[in-house]
């Protein structure tokens, strides 16, 4: 069919893929389950095809923003598993081959057979498009090429393989996991002359160049005023700029310039695309939840279930941190002092087989919170006879400091539970009240988003600021000794 035999819906649609390969890939390629099908993408999905192509997403900015600047040359992503990079890569370099032709890409996988099966990919889009016919000749594992001049061929992580050729674009899976010496010194060079490297892994924790790439992409990002255009750098505000949710801003000041407070990120050194495990199709979000539930929410799940960069420490409080904080001056003994407004906190803590319980008061002339005791108490895993030995303790606790707040957490002992322990407050007469964050359910919930930010919240005021600890005494005295 020539283009006069097109109707005018078809010519757009032929004209939007000839510009962008996000709408050539949903207009002609096959779904991969399906190639009767034709592909429908998601949104960090399209995002990042428009990173490659483009280098930066179109959802985002505007063609007109990158009239007096170039695009970043890199994109990194890293995202959790199963959200479909591979096939994303595959897809885009496909389209590219198409719409930049000649272009000529390049793979760089872990191995030979992992390079081979994103050639793979892009032959299975081609053979079941309507462009089968583009393919030169019969395709070798390690090369693709089309008719209109372009190709792309794989290489393994080894200086051997990667140094010598020239790429348009270059594509690096699993890049977290290669030898900084050839992924700095042999990969990159490839695109020296070219328009874009591309480099896409799981998160591998903090350490390494490409990480600490990933995050200076980040705080990069200039802060544009919506209204007037003004840029500011990050530093100019006296903020804590979120990750993971690194397309979020905090709350920022008023331009200085138009006064309005609209704000958005501009483009930093690279490209970062952004995939919310929260908000994505491809991920079961009851399911996710459930999993994260199993394992407490560790740092480790998180890394892996919600592609979370976790730092050196895995999240974990260290004991040097708690000793080199802490007074031993200070004794760990139940004393009450009078006119002091005290709040009990109660952990049960099931999964880690342990409970705490927590008294604590806000100092009235300084405004800090003070730890005032602390217990800890082994549990048993039998659930009835550790939560009613738990309780016992509790409720001593409580008659002795008689806190005007209990603060349950409710994630880990349950409603059922946070219910008995209301009724038993009221049984006994206990002039306190139960705190609920959320109006329709007793105690405090912490959310799987809140968690980490309490637990980094820790590592920082124990890594990082001189703060006394109260020191466990050898033996405790009973009460009224």
């Amino acid at each position: 069919m020539s283009l006069t035999e097109l109707s005018p819906q078809q010519k757009v649609v032929m004209q939007r893929s000839m510009f962008r390969a996000v709408d050539l890939i949903e207009n002609f390629f096959p779904a991969k389950w399906d190639h009767n099908k034709l592909i429908k993408l998601e949104k960090h999905q399209r995002d990042f095809i428009d990173c490659i192509q483009f280098g930066f997403p179109l959802s985002y900015y505007k063609f007109e923003e990158f009239k007096d600047k170039k695009p970043p040359k890199g994109v990194i992503t890293i995202w959790r598993r199963q959200v479909s990079k591979s096939w994303s890569c595959a897809e885009a370099i496909a389209a590219l081959m198409i719409i930049e032709a000649p272009c000529e890409a390049g793979i760089v996988a872990a191995s030979e057979t992992e390079s081979q099966l994103l050639i793979d990919k892009v032959k299975y889009l081609f053979d079941n498009s309507q462009f089968s016919k583009f393919i030169e000749g019969r395709p070798r594992l390690d090369i693709l090429k089309l008719k209109n001049g372009s190709s792309v061929r794989s290489h393994t992580c080894s200086e051997t393989s990667i140094r010598g050729p020239s790429y348009g674009i270059i594509l690096i899976d699993e890049s977290a996991l290669m030898n900084e010496k050839i992924l700095f010194g042999a990969a990159l060079p490839t695109v020296t002359h070219g328009r874009r490297w591309v480099a896409i892994t799981t998160p591998k924790g903090r350490k390494g160049k490409l990480v600490e790439f990933f995050f200076k992409g980040l705080e990069s990002r200039p802060i544009i005023c919506r209204n007037c255009k003004e840029e500011y750098p990050q530093k100019f505000f006296n903020a804590d700029f979120p990750y993971p949710k690194f397309v979020e801003l905090p709350e920022l000041p008023d331009c200085e310039i138009c006064g309005k407070n609209n704000y958005k990120y501009g483009m930093g050194y690279f490209a970062i695309p952004y995939l919310d495990p929260w908000n994505c199709d491809l991920i079961d979000a009851e399911e996710l939840r459930a999993v994260l539930e199993i394992h407490d929410n560790s740092p480790l799940a998180r890394q892996e279930y919600l592609g979370e960069i976790i730092d050196e420490a895995s999240m974990v409080i260290l004991k040097e941190w708690i000793d080199k904080n802490t007074n031993v001056m200070l004794r760990n003994t139940m004393v009450r002092l009078d006119g002091v407004a005290y709040v009990a906190g109660l952990d049960y803590g099931r999964h880690h087989d342990a409970a705490s319980i927590c008294i604590t008061h806000t100092d009235k002339k300084s405004g800090e919170i003070v730890v005032d005791y602390m217990r800890t108490i082994s549990g048993e895993f039998d659930h009835d006879t550790d939560w009613e030995s738990i309780k016992k303790q509790f409720f001593t606790i409580i008659k002795f400091y008689r806190p005007v707040w209990v603060v349950p957490d409710a994630t880990g002992l349950g409603d059922p539970l946070v219910e008995e322990l209301h009724k038993d407050i009221r049984a006994l007469k206990l002039r306190c009240k139960l705190f609920n964050n959320k109006k329709d359910r007793l105690g405090f919930t912490i959310s799987h988003i809140t968690k980490p930010d309490l637990i980094g919240n820790l590592i920082a005021l124990f890594s990082r600021n001189p703060h006394a600890l109260q020191m466990p005494p050898g033996s405790e005295p009973e009460i009224g000794e």
